[in-house]
């Protein structure tokens, strides 16, 4: 009983920490009826106020190019200022899970999953990169290096041309170095002149949504929201 850790162990922030808002928060107050929350909606139904017919079918025709829905994309554009043209996926969020397992099955082919293979020919972003671990990741990459990943990856998406980057976060050991997912996501925008605000993320996990805010792009979805055959508005 007496080093289980009481209320006073932890950090003074610890609560603000825990309730901290996610990616995507638009900051606005608790959905009560205060002064606040009334003006703040009277704000929001000004904000969403249908725009001209050209302008929303635009919008549209943009949204399903990226596979987001109209909300989702008209959010980002009114939230940062700019139009999403580049979309970060990691590798688990792409193909199928592989069951625990060494020998011919760790460099098996890696395999679409069957969503994905629906939704990936109808996306038209600009820009797109795959984000593979070799240390989370260990049972998919396999023995691959980049240049074999991304052949095998470019022929599961002959629509597409992807970027690669393959990291290996378990040399992260020592407190303070900086995440090599984190730092391959940066370096590809910087090489390519992206501004995080015109970039979102699908992954499969809190690890990937720590990319995501690190990096600070405009929206994250996980994968089986993203890849569903019917948009999550």
């Amino acid at each position: 009983m007496g080093d289980r850790p009481s209320r006073t162990s932890f950090h003074a922030n610890v609560e603000a920490l825990l309730r901290r808002p996610g990616i995507g928060h638009n900051q606005g107050p608790p959905l009560d009826m205060s002064g606040e929350a009334w003006v703040w909606r009277r704000a929001v139904a000004k904000a969403w106020k249908t725009p001209p017919r050209e302008i929303a079918l635009k919008r549209m025709e943009r949204a399903e190019a990226m596979g987001l829905s109209y909300r989702d994309y008209t959010a980002v554009l009114m939230d940062r200022g700019r139009a999403v043209n580049t979309l970060v996926l990691s590798l688990p969020a792409l193909v199928e899970a592989r069951a625990r397992g060494w020998g011919s099955n760790r460099d098996a082919a890696l395999q679409l999953r069957a969503e994905v293979a629906a939704k990936v020919p109808t996306l038209k972003p600009l820009r797109l990169l795959v984000l593979a671990d070799r240390y989370a990741d260990e049972r998919l990459v396999g023995a691959r290096d980049e240049t074999e990943l991304g052949e095998e990856v470019r022929g599961l998406l002959p629509t597409h041309d992807p970027a690669i980057a393959l990291v290996d976060s378990g040399l992260r050991r020592a407190r303070g170095t900086a995440d090599p997912r984190v730092s391959a996501v940066k370096d590809y925008f910087g090489r390519n002149w992206i501004v995080p605000s015109e970039a979102m993320m699908v992954g499969v996990g809190p690890d990937d949504l720590y990319v995501a805010e690190q990096t600070e792009v405009a929206l994250f979805k996980l994968a089986w929201e993203y890849f569903s055959a019917v948009p999550v508005r």
